[in-house]
């Protein structure tokens, strides 16, 4: 969980480039916004959560 009033995050994935470990981000509601439920996101992408926006570079 990200706290409320939170401003900024950023989040780094560091693995070995065999692994198949995603990011994946689920809304409150267990809805997926990104690469969940089988979907990966391959390329960048800007997605508005809430009153925050997420900048995802792809996998």
């Amino acid at each position: 969980d990200i706290p409320i009033n939170t401003t900024r995050v950023s989040v780094t994935q560091i693995s070995s480039g065999n692994d198949r470990y995603y990011l994946a981000v689920k809304h409150i509601n267990g809805t997926y916004v990104l690469n969940g439920m089988h979907s990966l996101q391959l390329y960048n992408v800007k997605i508005r959560i809430g009153g925050a926006t997420l900048f995802y570079t792809g996998s």
